[in-house]
């Protein structure tokens, strides 16, 4: 329950099931999006599942509550709860928000087996699991999701608040130094506001090297509401979820993320943008260098001023809002139910491939 897109799915999640009739309780540590959680299901539990010895009363909570699906989102959980659904009979989703390592793999594949479903957000990621060697027949498609009601278009504007938003921490951190290293490199940034939402142990160095590169950006910090803040920018840098709130905000977009950046998010590259979530999973490294970084970033200020940032906004919303992906998830949960394969309601594959 701590900030990140990995709860945003959830929200997103809990709120799709509950729309088409599904009863969801939520079993996870408790943390600073907990609150927002527990008004999107029918019960949340503030029980960290981490060892085998909670497998006696996981059973009997499984059985209390009549569970008739278990949907994990991490190893940790998986690894505990997996043998107790094998037990009771219980069908196992196993959603993968990342790609795993080599050895963490090893240690997936008999949950992957036991799986009657292994959901994935974007191409890269099945892409992945293909190579993984999951059974083909019980991959699911789908996409990131947000409630995104329909938005008036944003007439053109001159851009003048740039952002990047992710915690401030390892690889992440480092992408931020590129963006700032990119800002550098653009024209005219004398009336510009540029701001740096998120922590981490990685932001006094983010701020050292905003200092050397003679930039001033407002560190916000971590914030449960970062997209709140959205509203006010017109140029987002980052990836994921954070991406894809800024759409729906009406910002022009960046995709940076783990694997580099993914460059402006235009009309022509959001197919290949989603597919690798931003920038976070593409399975070959992305250009992050300060020209790479500066083009794109030049390219997002025309969107804005040209006013086509709302366009891409809305081709967005058509692939993930929560209308556009409540069909096919509610078609795959039945169909687990039900005892049924998954494949055949996976989203459809977006026509631009994503660089592999």
């Amino acid at each position: 329950m701590h900030i990140g897109g990995g709860v945003t799915y959830i929200r997103g999640l809990c709120s799709v099931l509950r729309r088409g009739g599904c009863s969801v309780v939520v079993m996870s540590a408790g943390g600073p999006m907990a609150a927002d959680v527990a008004q999107v299901c029918d019960g949340l539990y503030s029980v960290p599942v981490f060892a085998g010895f909670q497998r006696p009363w996981l059973r009997m909570f499984l059985r209390r509550k009549q569970i008739d699906i278990v949907n994990v989102h991490s190893f940790t959980q998986a690894r505990v709860i997996a043998p107790v659904c094998a037990a009771e009979g219980v069908p196992l989703i196993v959603t993968m928000h990342n790609p795993p390592g080599p050895a963490r793999s090893k240690e997936w594949e008999p949950i992957w087996q036991q799986a009657a479903a292994v959901m994935v957000m974007n191409e890269c990621m099945l892409e992945f699991c293909q190579r993984a060697g999951i059974d083909p027949d019980k991959l699911f498609l789908t996409r990131l999701l947000l409630d995104w009601p329909e938005q008036s278009p944003s007439p053109p504007r001159r851009a003048k608040v740039l952002a990047y938003c992710s915690r401030l921490s390892g690889t992440k951190g480092q992408v931020a130094e590129a963006w700032l290293r990119g800002l550098a490199r653009m024209a005219d940034l004398r009336d510009a506001r540029l701001l740096v939402v998120g922590g981490g142990w990685y932001a006094r160095r983010v701020r050292r090297t905003a200092k050397d590169l003679g930039l001033s950006p407002e560190m916000v910090g971590s914030t449960p509401r970062a997209s709140d803040l959205f509203r006010e920018v017109d140029v987002l840098a980052g990836s994921g979820y954070v991406a894809l709130e800024g759409l729906r905000a009406g910002c022009a977009v960046v995709g940076m993320g783990f694997k580099g950046c993914a460059g402006a998010v235009t009309l022509q590259s959001l197919s290949s943008c989603l597919g690798t979530n931003f920038g976070d999973h593409a399975l070959s490294p992305l250009d992050c260098s300060p020209e790479v970084v500066a083009r794109s970033l030049n390219e997002a200020v025309r969107l804005v001023e040209t006013g086509e940032a709302h366009r891409v906004g809305e081709a967005a919303r058509h692939h993930c809002s929560l209308d556009a992906v409540a069909h096919s998830l509610l078609s795959m949960v039945s169909a687990v139910a039900d005892g049924r394969g998954v494949r055949q309601y996976s989203a459809p594959l977006l026509a631009a491939a994503p660089p592999f």
